[in-house]
């Protein structure tokens, strides 16, 4: 981590020319940063970055689906079925 000491309306340039910092005031609590960069670049404070990330992986997630059970009926054979093929068999041999 680069750490720099800045006074009120001093700069920090990144890039060539691609961000710019500047110190707007200092208080007892905080310091208010300006930045100048290009529209495509999104600059977020951390906490609404992380908010975001948060947002972007629940969406990335598939959605669960609930899986039903499988139902299968199987059909037993009544004693007329099972008779008729004894006597198909028999009479096979």
């Amino acid at each position: 981590m680069l750490v720099l000491k800045r006074d009120v309306n001093e700069k920090i340039i990144i890039g060539k020319d691609l961000v710019t910092i500047k110190v707007l005031e200092i208080s007892e609590q905080s310091v208010r940063l300006g930045i100048e960069a290009p529209p495509e670049l999104s600059i977020h404070r951390e906490e609404i970055y992380n908010s975001i990330e948060r947002k972007e992986k629940q969406l990335s997630k598939p959605p669960e689906t609930k899986k039903e059970p499988v139902v299968r009926t199987i059909s037993e054979p009544s004693l007329d079925e099972i008779a008729e093929r004894i006597a198909q068999r028999e009479g096979d041999k």
